[in-house]
């Protein structure tokens, strides 16, 4: 008998539970209120809940969804605070919080929960809504910081780093900014400039002029603007030595002669004298034993520079220390040209007879420089046509016809033509004489 009342017992509390069970929860009953079109009962069903589990964070939430519905946005706002203290890492709970202040206006609370959004989900938009608030808001540092903190995600793009480091560097953050402008070197596009710039000037505030130097040279391969070449250059001299603005200029033009000059003249224009002339003294050394080509180059910088002094000091170190015959007149040649006979007037070399008649059109150039006919004439009835190159027998034409005339020029390649000796660059100047003197038939 006893059994038979446990049994009935225990099936009416089994029958009162599932009969608790079966009752409609919170959540739904304020569904049914809401489809009714009766939204203040779902709040008031949702209210109630929330008194007797003031931690159940999803009717939190539904109960801020129907405020903000009715347009009670503060209260909704109270509601998702309340949500976002039991779920802080709810990436969607911060983010209709901030949906919830950017309606009702409070820039301040918006920005710091964009920022706790960004920091668990970050997305393009929500993160540059968040850099335009602080931006319009004067928050430079924070925007900074945000940037740092995102520099390598495919959020933040060029500009905002570029501003990021402007900002730091005018913070006197320079190595702070250094470090964001290197990752963003290795990340941009080669052909973004104003970000290598930037880096370039922020290593020159550090005094890093070797690492500046260095990490140029390929942007300048890639950007094809040899403009950027003078840009750069000036921007070293005006904070480098006079010793390290010359390297890298030199470095920089090195196999662009042209180019050289254009940056030595914005050099001068700059008040660099210094510079320049230092350039011209370290490439003289450079400039000892090549083509006369290199060395009209060199001379036209020391032109530019009108470090005439520094050219004659260092051709005279030159002599001394045992420069080749071959160097002397290719030298000589160029400095003739350039800076005219008097300037090698001082020189050694041009008194030694054995020098003059080793290279008789370079004498015979001096000589007439000089009004010196006869040695002129001297030197030039002494020239090995055949052995000479065709720009120097060029040259000997060129004297030869304002020395003598035409019949003697013309008896000297004739006597060369039948030895078949004359070169072959000579024979259009020797069919010429012909036909200018009649004797056309000879040629033949």
């Amino acid at each position: 008998m006893r059994a038979f009342y446990s049994l009935m017992l225990l099936l009416a509390v089994g029958g009162l539970a599932a009969s608790y069970l079966m009752l409609p929860q919170p959540e739904e009953r304020a569904a049914m209120y809401l489809r009714d079109g009766n939204p203040a009962a779902a709040i008031q069903v949702l209210l109630a809940a929330v008194d007797k589990q003031p931690k159940k964070p999803q009717i939190i939430r539904q109960l801020a969804e129907l405020y903000e519905q009715a347009g009670q946005i503060d209260r909704a706002i109270t509601m998702m605070r309340r949500f976002t203290v039991e779920r802080p890492g709810n990436a969607g709970g911060w983010k209709q919080l901030a949906a919830l202040y950017d309606a009702a206006g409070n820039r301040e609370a918006l920005a710091a929960a964009l920022a706790r959004q960004v920091a668990l989900q970050p997305t393009e938009k929500t993160l540059r809504r968040l850099v335009g608030i602080y931006r319009l808001d004067g928050k430079f540092q924070a925007e900074t910081r945000l940037i740092i903190k995102h520099a390598e995600t495919r959020y933040v793009k060029m500009a905002d780093i570029e501003r990021a480091a402007g900002l730091l560097i005018a913070s006197d953050q320079i190595d702070t900014a250094i470090d964001l402008l290197r990752h963003a070197d290795m990340r941009a596009p080669s052909s973004h400039q104003s970000i290598r710039l930037l880096l370039f000037d922020a290593m020159l505030i550090k005094k890093h002029f070797a690492e500046a130097a260095a990490i140029s040279i390929p942007w300048l391969k890639a950007w094809r603007q040899p403009w950027l070449i003078n840009h750069l250059v000036l921007r070293m001299a005006r904070v480098a030595t006079t010793n390290q603005a010359a390297a890298f200029a030199i470095r920089l033009t090195t196999g662009n002669p042209d180019k050289r000059v254009q940056v030595a003249a914005d050099l001068i224009n700059e008040g660099r004298h210094d510079v320049v002339k230092v350039m011209v003294e370290r490439l003289f050394a450079a400039a000892k034993q090549p083509l006369l080509k290199d060395i009209e180059n060199y001379l036209a910088l020391a032109r530019t520079a009108a470090a005439y002094n520094v050219v004659a000091r260092s051709f005279a170190d030159a002599l001394h220390g045992g420069m080749s015959d071959l160097g002397q007149a290719r030298f000589m040649r160029a400095l003739f040209s350039q800076f005219g006979p008097h300037f090698l007037a001082p020189f050694e070399p041009l008194k030694r007879n054995a020098f003059m008649a080793r290279h008789p059109v370079l004498a015979a150039d001096l000589a007439l420089a000089q009004h010196g006919l006869l040695a002129a004439k001297t030197y030039l009835s002494r020239t090995d046509l055949t052995t000479i190159s065709p720009r120097q027998r060029m040259r000997w034409l060129v004297l030869a016809n304002s020395v003598w005339p035409k019949q003697t020029v013309f008896g000297i390649l004739d006597g060369l033509r039948r030895t078949t000796q004359l070169p072959r660059d000579l024979l259009r100047a020797y069919a010429s004489l012909s036909r200018q003197l009649g004797r056309v038939n000879e040629y033949r």
